[in-house]
C-alpha cells in the first residue's frame, strides 16, 4: 500500500504541476538474489564492496545510477564459487546519493541506495 500526499503553499498565486512520477524499488526486493550478497560499506568513500555468497557460478551485472538514472558506473562481475567479491572504485565519483542496481541473469533485480562521501 503506497500514499502519496503532496502540500503546496504559495501566498504568490503559482501554479504547481506534477507529472510523470517514477517511484523505484530502492531498497531491494528480490529475495533470493538479496540473502546472497553484502554491499559494504556504506557510506562509502574510496570503494564499495560486493560480496556473493553462494557455491555455484552466477552472472551480475553492477550498476551505479546517480539519482536522475543516469548510469555512472556499469561493471559484469562472474562469480564462480563462495564469498566472491567485486570490488568499486568509487573515490572518483562525486559525493552524494546513488543507487546500486544489480542485476543477474535469472532477471532478479536489486536496488540498493548508496552513499558517497569524503
Amino acid at each position: 500500500h503506497l500514499l502519496l500526499d503532496f502540500i503546496f503553499v504559495s501566498g504568490y498565486g503559482n501554479n504547481v504541476y506534477i507529472d510523470n512520477i517514477n517511484i523505484e524499488n530502492l531498497t531491494g526486493l528480490n529475495e533470493n538474489l538479496a540473502g546472497q550478497l553484502s554491499i559494504y560499506p556504506n557510506p562509502a568513500s574510496d570503494e564499495i564492496r560486493v560480496r556473493l555468497y553462494e557455491n555455484k557460478s552466477k552472472q551480475l551485472t553492477i550498476q551505479l545510477l546517480d539519482v536522475t538514472g543516469k548510469l555512472i558506473l556499469n561493471k559484469d562481475f562472474s562469480a564462480v564459487g563462495n564469498a566472491d567479491e567485486l570490488i568499486l572504485p568509487v573515490n572518483q565519483i562525486a559525493v552524494g546519493y546513488y543507487n546500486l542496481r544489480i542485476l543477474s541473469t535469472e532477471n532478479a533485480t536489486l536496488n540498493y541506495p548508496v552513499v558517497i562521501t569524503r
